[in-house]
């Protein structure tokens, strides 16, 4: 049960540092990017003018807190907690993600993406296509699939 949290968790993770790997222009995030490449972007551009960089601003922190839950449910489920216990929130988390995906859905320009030539979709279709094979990788090694 816990290879089952730690591989999910780690499989996750990987694919969140794979999900980043998007670049855009000066201060518009390109069409698929999010909020955090397109602000760490432009904070890496204003490095290059001399100015300081907050750590605060460019990490995703969300990234630390699901690191944080991946660890309690592991720690809980490995004292003895019932797993079912923790099925509301699974469920909550898909939710969530789907809003997520939504709204990441929603703040493509399609226009602008066909416009922008193949170069863009090539790129999403190669983080698809690693995000795939890493996470499907990491379950087979750790027998989950």
């Amino acid at each position: 049960m816990i290879k089952k949290f730690a591989a999910t968790g780690l499989a996750l993770m990987m694919a969140a540092s794979l999900a980043g790997c998007g670049s855009g222009n000066q201060n518009t995030a390109p069409a698929g990017s999010t909020a955090a490449e397109s602000k760490a972007e432009t904070e890496a551009q204003k490095t290059e003018s001399g100015e300081k960089v907050s750590l605060k601003k460019v990490f995703p922190f969300f990234i630390l807190f699901f690191i944080g839950a991946s660890l309690i449910t592991t720690a809980a489920t490995a004292a003895g907690v019932p797993t079912e216990v923790f099925q509301p929130l699974k469920e909550l988390s898909k939710f969530f993600i789907i809003m997520a995906m939504g709204a990441i859905g929603f703040h493509t320009d399609v226009v602008k993406l066909i416009k922008g030539g193949g170069k863009p979709i090539l790129m999403g279709m190669a983080c698809w296509l690693g995000i795939t094979v890493v996470t499907l990788s990491m379950q087979h090694l750790l027998n989950l699939w």
